[in-house]
């Protein structure tokens, strides 16, 4: 099991986001759907597997996601925006996971304070996204 896994289990509802609207505007998303995703609160629920995946499942009102994820393998995913299929690779670095996409986008989570915190980058764009724990 990668070391630092057990701080991201649990049940995480969002609290905030920061730059959201400029980082899906970056990705192609139009003003419409940014601002429906925007209006979201997900919940994001981390529970370690056999082996020591996860399965994370991210819940919005309007769809349910749910992926497996082994550290330093790649999968295929269906990117949310486009429908397209990337290849996902995740990592532990330093207690922090981080994950990179065939489509540019790279993720790096860490808790801090308590705090989930997910920092979302494409390009020169990065948003951040803050969870707490339920």
């Amino acid at each position: 099991m990668a070391e630092g896994l057990q701080q991201f289990e649990g049940t995480w509802n969002h609290e905030i986001s920061d730059n959201f609207d400029a980082f899906l505007k970056s990705l192609g998303v139009g003003a419409i759907k940014r601002r429906v995703a925007a209006s979201f609160n997900p919940k994001i629920v981390i529970a370690i597997t056999e082996g020591g995946k996860l399965k994370v499942t991210n819940q919005t009102p309007v769809k349910t996601q749910e992926t497996q994820v082994a550290f330093g393998s790649t999968r295929n995913e269906e990117h949310p925006h486009s429908g397209k299929t990337m290849q996902v690779t995740d990592t532990m670095e330093d207690g922090k996971w981080k994950t990179e996409t065939s489509s540019g986008v790279k993720v790096t989570r860490s808790v801090i304070d308590g705090k989930l915190v997910l920092e979302s980058s494409f390009g020169d764009i990065t948003c951040r996204r803050t969870f707490t724990k339920a």
